[in-house]
């Protein structure tokens, strides 16, 4: 009894299981936003290079077509995704892959509506975007292109926001890889090799990101790599619809104001300090693009798990995601901030840029940090939400505060760059604000506006543990704990307990094994040497009651294996057996490369 007491004594919740998941998507996540930056980058690099600031100021100007695609494929994917991460923290793997599907048909439909309409307003579009007679012959070749790329560069938000969620992601790091790289190579062929002005430029962008995302699409849907979702056309109800645009205004609305706001600025810009201020926009622009592969690719690497674990009601889970995120992005962020100050020379010179940029880099440094809180924010409210109130943060900390910062410094002769530094501490500003009267009106959390009635009420319990026999036997006691502590009667209990020491030792047992036979096929070990901790497994463990309903959620590494698959008839599973003769429901599925297991009492 008391080596049960002190492995009870030490099953807390700890982030190790939710560290290793974190970290095994932070760097692909920094990575794919920071490639994805390399198509707009080097598409202005080689275009100054090559054309000059004209031809620099029409790929800027034709930024809001770029954007625009980026809103549709936002709104819609970003919508579905978040909404299929929570299904699945429900554990209903069906109602995820229906909103998949429904993601690619609309994105499809929508895609063929813009390419349309923009190809057949081709003209007044362009001349909308600017009226310059060097400048709108430009703008007209390389937005006709953009526009007949539109259906890939919708699609590709699929397997960007699936295969994050199938825990696949180097394959989303390898589909950016794909786009940036033929961007570069296409760019210089079309560019320096053809002599096709800017619709080469806009034509690498094309082909590169149709060939990404075709790749994307085959690994998550084919039959040999797929696990949670199936390739089907599902036409959506209207409130599957109204569902996805709610979840997905965010994301969709942060596309729209940066649409917006490189219109205003670029006004602001024109009409303050002509178009020669514009293309030093166009560099500043650039180099803040390659700073959301922190502020923004951060975020995304802890988006899908927040979103199950939401769906779970794991508070616990959720504060220490964010924490993760908030200690990778300070560091990147100071690092990064450092790097393009002392690098602003090289900056300029690689855009074919005459004059310093020091000082635009120095307010662009100053604004890391309040940028990554804003996009950590913005993202958990998204996804626990409140989209509401994440919408609002977009707006004004995107456009509203830029334009007006933007304006004012301009039109009181001061350099205008500051506003990149001001637009991200006044939305800060207003977060805690707002915060505390949502907070207080709807008694949640006071910042992070969670409900905290279950973790209150003592009705859930958290915990991690190994699979080494005693903290198998320390995690059943503390259960049986929880229960009593919860008033459920002795059969509630026994069955329980029952289920989750049988569950926790089998999955120990097959490890174990599997551990042993690569071991044995190995050269130099030793039969029979089981001393190594890597056969522990580790598992992270939820159990709660709620209406009357208990539930176990397990998630563990290891090999991947469903304890509860039908095909498993050896002794060994009679006791697992026995166990789903006493639940309700069980559901296995890979997440996030990793096993989960829900169970229902």
């Amino acid at each position: 009894m008391k080596n049960s007491d002190n492995s009870n004594a030490k099953l807390v919740q700890n982030d190790t299981f939710l560290s290793r998941t974190f970290n095994s998507a932070v760097i692909p996540s920094i990575l794919t936003t920071l490639t994805g930056t390399i198509t707009i980058i080097v598409d202005g690099i080689l275009v100054g290079q090559k054309i000059g600031l004209n031809g620099l100021a029409a790929l800027n100007y034709c930024l809001p077509l770029y954007m625009i695609q980026c809103v549709i494929g936002s709104l819609i994917v970003s919508g579905a995704g978040i909404i299929s991460s929570r299904l699945i923290g429900n554990s209903d793997h069906k109602g995820a892959n229906d909103y998949c599907q429904v993601a690619v048909t609309l994105g499809i439909i929508v895609s063929v509506l813009l390419t349309f309409f923009g190809v057949l307003f081709l003209d007044p579009i362009s001349k909308a975007l600017c009226s310059d007679p060097e400048i709108t012959p430009m703008i007209v070749e390389y937005a006709y292109i953009t526009f007949l790329g539109t259906v890939s560069r919708v699609l590709l938000y699929i397997p960007f926001w699936y295969l994050r969620i199938e825990g696949k992601n180097n394959h989303v790091l390898i589909s950016v890889a794909i786009m940036a790289v033929g961007n570069i190579i296409l760019d210089i062929v079309f560019l320096f090799g053809l002599g096709y002005g800017v619709a080469g430029a806009a034509l690498a962008s094309v082909i590169s990101t149709t060939v990404a995302t075709m790749y994307g699409l085959i690994i998550l849907f084919s039959k040999k790599t797929r696990v949670n979702f199936e390739f089907n056309l599902k036409m959506p109800t209207l409130a599957m619809m109204k569902k996805i645009f709610v979840t997905g205004s965010p994301a969709a609305n942060n596309n729209l104001m940066q649409t917006l706001r490189l219109l205003v600025v670029n006004y602001l810009l024109t009409y303050f300090g002509g178009t020669d201020m514009v293309a030093y926009f166009t560099v500043i622009n650039g180099v803040a693009s390659v700073s959301e592969s922190i502020t923004v690719g951060v975020p995304s690497a802890g988006i899908a798990i927040t979103g199950i674990c939401y769906g779970e009601h794991d508070n616990p889970s959720l504060r220490i995601i964010l924490k993760k995120e908030i200690i990778y992005g300070i560091l990147l962020c100071l690092v990064f901030g450092a790097a393009i100050i002392f690098g602003s020379d090289y900056i300029a010179m690689a855009y074919g840029v005459d004059g310093s940029i020091r000082f635009p880099m120095m307010c662009l440094a100053a604004s890391l940090v309040p940028a990554l809180l804003c996009g950590i924010l913005i993202h958990f409210y998204n996804v626990t939400g409140h989209e509401v109130l994440s919408n609002t943060m977009i707006t004004l900390r995107i456009f509203v505060f830029a334009a007006i910062t933007t304006f004012l410094l301009q039109y009181n002769d001061m350099a205008p760059w500051p506003f990149l530094f001001q637009e991200q501490v006044l939305t800060l500003f207003f977060w805690i604000i707002a915060s505390g009267f949502i907070a207080r009106r709807r008694k949640l959390s006071r910042f992070l506006l969670l409900d905290t009635e279950l973790e209150h009420s003592g009705n859930v319990i958290n915990f991690s543990s190994d699979s080494s026999a005693e903290q198998i036997a320390g995690a059943s006691e503390k259960i049986v704990t929880f229960c009593e502590n919860n008033d459920m009667n002795p059969k509630e209990v026994m069955s329980v307990s029952l289920a989750l020491e049988e569950i926790m030792a089998l999955i120990a047992e097959v490890n174990r094994d599997h551990a042993q036979e690569k071991r044995n096929n190995e050269k130099n070990t030793v039969p029979g040497d089981l001393s190594n901790n890597s056969d522990l497994v580790l598992f992270d463990i939820r159990v709660f009651k709620i209406q009357g309903v208990i539930g176990i959620r397990f998630r563990y590494d290891g090999i991947p294996f469903n304890p509860v698959a039908e095909e498993n008839q050896s002794d060994m599973y009679m006791g697992i057996r026995l166990v789903t003769k006493i639940t309700q429901t069980i559901v296995y599925r890979v997440v996030f490369g990793m096993n989960s297991l829900s169970i229902t009492i």
